[in-house]
């Protein structure tokens, strides 16, 4: 029996992982082995600076890292590892290795130390790497299914090549990404419909294969082409002070992925088969990869205009397993109410979900009971275009920087509107249909306006000569402090955005966030911040299930069939969170956060919830 692709990778992932930490520790140790003294069993005694060089060569000075990154030989001397932790430990002679080597690391711009020492020479070759990781930790106080906690992680890596480096093709550059995510799911906990779940992680679970393009960029930066398998997420409607936050309608999904353009479940007298399959819904997530490319054309220093045409592919990330929802048990079914927040066994597991089996186009994920994926009948793929025009002023003598910015989507599969709704047959044998008239896609918009509104005065230690110019001794008596432009200050951002309400269950959303950089004294790199997003949903949507309840009951008392009462339908929801990013250098931070999440099904079924957690991240 073989075993498939994916099988093969989700069980060598795990012996990666702990062979790579093998490996760092082994290193660490190699290193404290080549920096510390030859030392008697007894404690340590300190020695003059004459009698340490006198006693060492120039060879032994240098760490095995060090050699290692400069081509030197690396002699693996495991001598003394003993003596360097007693050091560490038990005395004080530590402090100066610890400044000359751990201390410079943890200044540095990575976990990785540059990718080991590589990062530097494939750069000179024009290859850069970047890559990190964040492990997060929620726990529902209160509301949702039940309380409880939950863990994931994701890992990313970016590669960006530069051909102006070797072959002198100056603004010409390619990018590949890999992605790998892991852990369960809070909202099986909580239970936040339509885009509000806790993590913004949770889709395209496990390693997928992301965007992988050419860009060129001109000379006066006048335009960008770029071109391969992309992501307009990635490109368009860019919000970063919205990506402090877990939420995922308020970093992510921002409305348009929450649950827009589907339409109705269809009907097709005459193909069966593809009767109650809705169409798939805007993919605005970073999971979403397809064949196209965009053209960003900058007029003016300060405005832009961007367009974006792909290839749409139904259901990209495959098909996931759900729970049983508030509505799916008593009283709205025959299913238990403790069934409620357990795995839905009628729903299907993940599958082609590592973004290769769609390269080549739309791939066949089984939706339900084996229905096409996303698709409506004789419409397989499509078109899937965005377009946005931009302001990007910065204001007053503080150049406080802004974006303002409107966008249309364009969403190339056929859906259905939600009205109106016929019936076919009477009596106990009567059905409802949907009726609506066909649209060829789905239309959404979108608003953005981010502003800087305060910008603190720092004053840069440079020292400037009454003329202006630099003084590198500082030695000129006319000098004077420079005052230099800070990231420290007050940051806000909004976005709303908009999808017709005869096809899009969620038509209406905004999100508005304050971000402060700096705010303690002596930690200029701390963010806070605070963000509200709510959303309001179809009100044709819940007439259509009106209609549909009415012709259903009906048959069924006719028929002598229980009734179930009718569930109630999605009309608002929100979220309010508040985070406190910690930067512990520049490459480590801890966040704790908290978000309350109002009306999680936006229909009444469950409670307001309280999620706290904290993340943890790593740039390499």
């Amino acid at each position: 029996m073989f075993l498939s692709t994916k099988a093969i990778i989700k069980k060598i992932t795990p012996i990666i992982s702990r062979l790579t930490a093998v490996a760092m520790v082994s290193l660490f140790l190699v290193e404290a082995s080549a920096q510390s003294p030859a030392q008697n069993t007894s404690k340590p005694t300190q020695t003059s600076d004459s009698s340490a060089e006198n006693s060492s060569s120039p060879t032994s000075q240098k760490s095995f890292l060090s050699n290692w990154w400069n081509g030197g030989n690396t002699p693996l001397n495991l001598d003394g590892v003993t003596d360097y932790f007693y050091d560490l430990t038990g005395t004080t002679a530590f402090s100066g290795e610890w400044e000359g080597h751990f201390f410079n690391y943890w200044k540095g711009t990575g976990a990785t130390a540059n990718w080991f020492g590589l990062g530097k020479p494939l750069k000179a070759g024009g290859l850069s790497i970047s890559g990190d990781w964040q492990g997060n930790y929620y726990g529902n106080t209160t509301g949702g299914y039940r309380t409880g906690s939950a863990f994931d992680e994701q890992i990313k890596l970016a590669l960006a090549y530069d051909f102006e480096t070797l072959f002198g093709l100056k603004g010409l550059k390619a990018y590949s990404n890999l992605r790998y995510r892991d852990g369960n799911d809070i909202n099986n906990i909580t239970g936040a419909a339509n885009g509000f779940g806790p993590s913004n992680i949770q889709s395209g679970k496990e390693l997928r294969l992301m965007a992988q393009y050419l860009e060129y960029t001109s000379d006066n930066n006048l335009f960008t082409l770029n071109a391969g398998w992309m992501n307009p997420y990635d490109q368009f409607l860019q919000q970063p002070l919205s990506k402090l936050f877990q939420n995922n309608q308020i970093a992510s999904a921002k409305g348009i992925g929450g649950n827009a353009g589907a339409g109705a479940k269809q009907y097709w007298p005459g193909n069966p088969n593809y009767n109650g399959n809705a169409a798939s819904k805007i993919p605005w997530t970073s999971t979403y990869d397809s064949w196209g490319g965009s053209l960003k054309v900058k007029p003016t220093k300060e405005t832009y205009a961007m367009s974006g045409l792909y290839v749409a592919i139904p259901n990209f990330g495959g098909a996931n397993q759900s729970v049983y929802s508030p509505t799916q048990v008593a009283p709205y079914s025959a299913v238990p109410k403790s069934k409620q927040g357990s795995l839905n066994p009628s729903s299907k597991g993940t599958i082609n979900n590592n973004g290769v089996a769609s390269f080549g186009g739309a791939g066949w994920n089984a939706v339900g009971g084996g229905q096409p994926n996303g698709n409506s009948y004789n419409n397989p793929n499509g078109l899937y275009s965005v377009t946005e025009f931009g302001w990007e002023p910065k204001f007053g003598p503080d150049k406080l920087e802004g974006r303002y910015a409107f966008g249309m989507i364009w969403w190339g599969i056929q859906n259905q509107n939600f009205e109106t709704v016929s019936q076919v047959g009477s009596g106990k044998s009567a059905k409802a249909y949907n009726s609506g008239p066909f649209n060829m896609g789905s239309w959404a918009f979108y608003w953005q306006a981010d502003q800087m509104l305060y910008r603190v005065k720092d004053v840069e230690q440079t020292v400037v000569t009454a003329d202006g110019k630099s003084v590198v001794d500082g030695k000129n008596p006319a000098a004077v402090a420079k005052p230099s432009l800070s990231k420290k200050g007050l940051y806000m951002f909004n976005a709303f955005t908009f999808s017709p309400q005869q096809y899009s269950l969620l038509d209406f959303y905004y999100q508005t966030g304050l971000v402060y950089q700096g705010l303690i004294p002596g930690r200029p790199d701390d963010r806070m911040g605070l963000a509200l997003g709510t959303a309001w949903f179809s009100s044709q949507s819940a007439a259509a299930y009106s209609q549909t309840y009415a012709i259903q009951s009906a048959a069924n008392t006719t028929g002598g069939k229980i009734n179930y009462p009718a569930q109630p339908q999605p009309s608002w929801g929100g979220v309010l969170e508040f985070d406190y990013q910690i930067m512990v250098n520049t490459w480590f931070s801890v966040k704790p956060f908290a978000e309350y999440i109002m009306n999680p099904q936006q229909n009444g079924t469950l409670g307001n919830e309280l999620v706290l957690g904290t993340q943890v991240a790593l740039k390499f």
